[in-house]
């Protein structure tokens, strides 16, 4: 959230000086505050601290710890999921270092990492990973180390984060359209991969994909109390796709606040219905109604494959605070009464 008021002063000076912004201007924006929030919360990726990952990467850009850890082949899309996320932790921790000997071998051995996997076939494993994980993982690395990539870095990331697009632009989750947090997730990794290929028209496309899902409806996703629900008519509110949910698309609207692609009204008004008037009477304190989280209720802290658990709430609720000047304090609020503050 470091960067929030410096690209805020940048609009309002380019609003007070009449200068018109261009789509491609846009694009810089929204890759510059994807860009820092991503290497701001890149340390949460892996367990295993930056100075291990580069002491126990090999000359090849492999783990090998991963291999046992995962053994292929009918663990190597779970290998390659966690390869990537420690990519992506490199790849943060050399945009954050300063500059010097350390930032140079932060970002040779991010390098090195990152072609390991880029013109392989993913291997077989569920859906998520391969579709989901992966390219989640690798468009945060990859839109971090943006501007180091070469063209052919560039295409094979933008590959690998297309996997989930079928042949007529649906975006698919295990062989039916995507739904609910599944088609956030993806079409937040295509917004990303817009902004790699530079291409608004592209980013455009798959904002408003995002935007026809935050709307009341009777399939998965937002309901008429702003409740949430996943995997058919199942409550999933304070589960990780109910958090997800709103986390995702609160960043979302963040990152193109201001821009030619920001939000409508209606569709910011609805995240913020969602978080304040559905999620927050779901939760006492810290911790939401077990009966919120669908299977997560059986999971260690409701965490899962993701680093945010139950938190996902109250990272919307910090990146709503800058958009509803109307709703700020309550959502202020509940960002302290999740945070233990």
């Amino acid at each position: 959230m470091k960067s929030i008021l410096l690209i805020g002063i940048l609009h309002l000076f380019t609003a007070a000086f009449g200068f018109a912004a261009t789509p491609s201007a846009d694009l810089a924006v929204i890759k510059q505050r994807f860009a820092q929030s991503f290497a701001e919360t890149a340390h949460a990726a892996s367990e295993v601290p930056v100075a291990t990952l580069l002491a126990t990467l090999g000359s090849d850009g492999r783990w090998p710890d991963l291999d046992v850890k995962y053994p292929p082949p009918a663990n190597a899309g779970i290998g390659r999921y966690v390869h990537n996320l420690r990519v992506w932790k490199l790849a943060g921790a050399w945009r954050l270092a300063p500059e010097g000997p350390k930032r140079t071998e932060l970002l040779a051995a991010a390098r090195r990492a990152l072609g390991v996997w880029l013109h392989q076939p993913h291997p077989d494993s569920v859906p998520w990973f391969y579709l989901i994980g992966t390219p989640q993982a690798l468009a945060r690395a990859a839109l971090v180390l943006d501007e180091e990539l070469t063209p052919d870095e560039r295409r094979g990331a933008v590959t690998i984060l297309q996997t989930c697009v079928g042949p007529d632009g649906v975006l698919i989750y295990a062989g039916s359209p995507a739904t609910g947090q599944n088609l956030m997730h993806e079409a937040e990794i295509l917004i990303i991969a817009g902004c790699l290929m530079n291409a608004p028209a592209y980013v455009t496309r798959h904002t408003a994909m995002i935007e026809q899902e935050i709307a009341i409806r009777d399939a998965e996703g937002l309901k008429a109390d702003w409740s949430f629900h996943q995997h058919g008519p199942q409550l999933y509110s304070g589960g990780l796709y109910g958090n997800g949910f709103a986390r995702d698309s609160a960043k979302v609207a963040w990152a193109l606040n201001g821009t030619a692609f920001a939000f409508s009204k209606a569709t910011l008004d609805s995240i913020i219905h969602y978080v304040l008037d559905g999620q927050q009477w779901m939760i006492r304190g810290g911790s939401f109604d077990y009966l919120t989280a669908g299977r997560m209720v059986a999971w260690p802290f409701f965490r899962g494959v993701e680093p945010e658990g139950e938190q996902g709430v109250a990272d919307a609720a910090e990146h709503l605070s800058h958009l509803d000047p109307a709703r700020k304090n309550e959502l202020l609020a509940l960002h302290a009464r999740m945070r233990g503050r």
